[in-house]
């Protein structure tokens, strides 16, 4: 008769071994964890090793830095950074989440939070002189023209959802003019691309179109 405790048996005296069942199950554990089949009920990641962990199931906690050559990806939570910065050395923070509305109120954004709607689709400063425009700096801009005397298009590089009736520009002249803006929303044909069609005009008595050097920035929702 050999003594049986918990996952240890003694079939001769004196020498303890572990049961089969548990040395398998155990091999096939390891075994799916390095070869990517088995999941964790959580992982911590201490520097230390061997200490209680204290996360949640489902969590993975890091007291250094979590790495992802491809991507670092959530389904349906968020990354947090508690104390320190959320930093994209190489490549791009990518938000998903919409909040544009076409009726009040519109859903409601939470401070500190960045979402789809809030980031810029693109910016330019635009130099004009004579019948030339050109860029002098900008971000996601495909092209500029100056089809007639105080009237530019300008050409995003992306195509959003609803250019004409989810976007918002706004402009301000590069320089010592005295000029007003207005302008219309719609989307390159084929592309779709958002185009911004800009008026400039003197600002006095009579105001006609002039000629203007100037900044632009413009959102659009995704919508």
């Amino acid at each position: 008769m050999f003594p049986v405790s918990g996952n240890w048996e003694t079939r001769i005296s004196g020498v303890t071994t572990v049961k089969k069942a548990w040395a398998d199950s155990l091999d096939a554990a390891l075994a799916g964890l390095y070869g990517g089949t088995r999941t964790v009920v959580s992982l911590s990641a201490d520097g230390l090793g061997n200490q209680p962990s204290s996360s949640a199931a489902g969590d993975v906690v890091a007291t250094g830095k979590v790495r992802g050559n491809a991507g670092i990806e959530t389904a349906a939570g968020h990354v947090t950074a508690l104390v320190g910065n959320l930093v994209a050395g190489v490549g791009h923070l990518e938000v998903g989440e919409t909040k544009v509305g076409t009726a009040m109120p519109t859903p409601a954004c939470a401070l500190g939070r960045l979402y789809a709607d809030l980031i810029p689709i693109g910016w330019g400063r635009f130099f004009v002189s004579g019948a030339a425009i050109s860029l002098a700096a900008g971000i996601n801009i495909k092209s500029a023209a100056r089809t007639n005397v105080g009237q530019y298009r300008i050409t995003f590089g992306t195509a959003p959802a609803q250019p004409l009736f989810q976007s918002v520009v706004l402009v301000t002249p590069w320089g010592a003019q005295d000029v007003s803006f207005n302008c219309n929303t719609q989307g390159e044909t084929f592309t779709g691309n958002l185009q911004i069609l800009l008026n400039a005009r003197s600002i006095g008595a009579a105001p006609v179109p002039a000629d203007a050097s100037f900044f632009l920035i413009a959102y659009c929702g995704r919508g």
